[in-house]
């Protein structure tokens, strides 16, 4: 079977664990997504009734799929370091697995871009790979592309330092 790049085929436990953590929260409410990938997301907000979604995306062939996969979504070219939206105007971000492929030291910029658009009163939903012993050798790319790992102490300050305060975390 030759590999394929849709949702059907590619929604993992990570995926079903974001829906979990997001919850309901999305009911109403103007999203973003970071890094949207091929549309995994926004197929699920909108079927959740979410008011609006747009998805971002550099990768131009996981832009094109996006586009096919949840055709309702809003989706823009951009990265977490140029969101081409204006001042205060979502009330959810989401950046699943985007901070890590980020250029090195531009994290700040990306949490700093994120406020930006986000409304007041908006929350910040994030993953990354976590920073442990086993986790950065038993991952292939952080041996061969210096894939980065965080611990939540750096987290916390990157958070800390722009503005952003930190109300849940899992592992």
């Amino acid at each position: 079977m030759k590999f394929q790049k849709t949702i059907q085929n590619r929604l993992t436990g990570r995926h079903k664990r974001s829906f979990i953590f997001v919850g309901d929260n999305i009911k109403n409410k103007d999203i973003l997504d970071i890094g949207c990938s091929y549309g995994w997301f926004e197929e699920w907000v909108l079927e959740n009734e979410c008011k609006s979604i747009i998805g971002i995306e550099p990768d131009e062939k996981d832009f094109e799929i996006a586009q096919q996969e949840a055709p309702t979504a809003k989706y823009l070219r951009g990265s977490a370091l140029e969101i081409p939206l204006e001042d205060k105007s979502i009330d959810i971000i989401v950046m699943w697995e985007v901070l890590e492929h980020l250029p090195k030291n531009t994290e700040e910029e990306a949490f700093l871009e994120t406020r930006r658009v986000l409304k007041r009163e908006g929350e910040f939903y994030l993953s990354t790979p976590h920073k442990t012993f086993w986790s950065c050798i038993l991952d292939p790319a952080w041996w061969l592309t210096g894939h980065r790992h965080y611990s939540l102490e750096q987290l916390k300050k990157i958070a800390q330092k722009t503005g952003f305060k930190i109300v849940k975390v899992e592992y």
